[in-house]
């Protein structure tokens, strides 16, 4: 279509269609052999940090988490937090980074930050405006609790954003709005979560950097805080 002349384009009129089709699980088909099930492609490693802190938010919060299906999701009716297993994510990052996200969407409850969250889904704007704010406060959050962002989840966030930007894009001042919004729900989760708390009583053991072995023997040295 780019390829025409222009006034061969305005003879044309492309759009997109869907198309929809009924098929059959393997397991239906007779005779089929089922291709085996790929597990966990790899080895979770659980953030001592960001395990103390999501826990004390879920208490503080008084959000209960519960695990299953293949959908994460927060229910404002239901006020809770729904996430597949941990093995489903394709990283520990991704997994500590999506709950994140869930939480952020909890903060606008009624009790909480009061945000209107009975609307979210019956209007697209407000819809692109939470998920907006949420992704960015989850950003905000992982950093305080050590949950690194890989570059793909960074490419998957930037993506992310901007598909919600392009579906509000009438508003020209909604990127300030959410970054603002994103702040106080960041902050209230870090209240919540304890998060500084958190950081003073973890064991010295748990934040070991992983080249330092247990069990050996270090010095630390300090220079007296003297001109000399």
């Amino acid at each position: 279509y780019q390829k025409l002349p222009k006034d061969e384009r305005e003879k044309e009129r492309y759009r997109f269609y869907s198309k929809s089709a009924y098929v059959f699980n393997a397991a239906q088909i007779d005779g089929m052999e089922l291709l085996p099930v790929i597990g966990q492609q790899f080895q979770f490693k659980e953030n001592p940090l960001a395990e103390a802190v999501l826990d004390c938010l879920s208490t503080n919060m008084d959000v209960r988490i519960q695990y299953g299906g293949d959908r994460a999701y927060y229910s404002p009716k239901g006020d809770y937090v729904q996430m597949p297993p941990k093995e489903s994510f394709f990283s520990t990052e991704e997994y500590y980074g999506t709950l994140c996200h869930e939480f952020s969407h909890a903060t606008g409850s009624e009790s909480r930050l009061n945000r209107p969250m009975d609307s979210f889904y019956a209007n697209a704007e407000s819809y692109a405006m939470e998920e907006l704010r949420a992704e960015i406060a989850s950003t905000y959050f992982c950093s305080e609790i050590g949950v690194k962002i890989s570059d793909k989840a960074m490419e998957n966030h930037q993506a992310y954003v901007a598909s919600w930007l392009e579906a509000i894009k009438a508003d020209h001042n909604a990127l300030f709005t959410a970054l603002k919004d994103a702040d106080t729900i960041a902050d209230y989760m870090m209240e919540k979560g304890r998060v500084e708390l958190m950081k003073k009583e973890i064991t010295m053991e748990a934040l070991l950097p992983d080249t330092l072995e247990l069990g050996s023997t270090y010095e630390i040295w300090q220079l007296k805080d003297i001109p000399e």
